[in-house]
């Protein structure tokens, strides 16, 4: 029977290096590898779905399909997984909508009266008895406004 001494003496006393930070480096470059491969794949896959889109609704369009086209992309769109949608074709409309806001500009005022602060103070005491808007804002064609406050509703 040997003893423990022997059997010991047989085993190395060192372990062998390991560079621990090429073994992080090299599993670094693979887990990259594999994200750029799969971001590859899914940007393929979305020019494909672009493509087929572009071509369904040009043909569509041929064959005055249009509204059933959207119906049946829709109903596709449907059964796809998440991310895998054909795009709906993109269109410009016009959308009536009505502007308001607080218009702010400066506008001369004729006012007969002896001295500037008079003349002030009648603006500032009686607007109304002499300032028309129209004929004012007419006169400036609003080019010194300051919009403020504006609101946007479709009409």
């Amino acid at each position: 029977m040997e003893n423990i001494e022997s059997v010991l003496s047989t085993f190395p006393v060192t372990a062998p290096a390991v560079d621990w930070e090429a073994k992080y480096n090299e599993s670094q470059a693979q887990h990259q590898h594999t994200i750029d491969k799969y971001a590859a794949l899914v940007t393929n896959g979305n020019k494909a779905m672009h493509v087929i889109s572009d071509m369904f609704f040009d043909e569509a369009e041929t064959r005055d399909w249009c509204s059933e086209a959207i119906e049946f992309v829709d109903r596709v769109n449907g059964e796809l997984p998440h991310g895998f949608n054909i795009p709906l074709r993109k269109r410009m409309f016009t959308v009536m909508t009505r502007v308001r806001g607080m218009v702010c500009t400066e506008v001369p005022v004729e006012v007969e009266a002896s001295t500037q602060e008079e003349a002030n103070r009648m603006i500032d005491d009686n607007a109304d008895d002499h300032f028309d808007p129209d004929e004012e804002l007419r006169a400036v064609n609003m080019r010194t406004a300051d919009i403020e406050d504006i609101e946007v509703e479709v009409v």
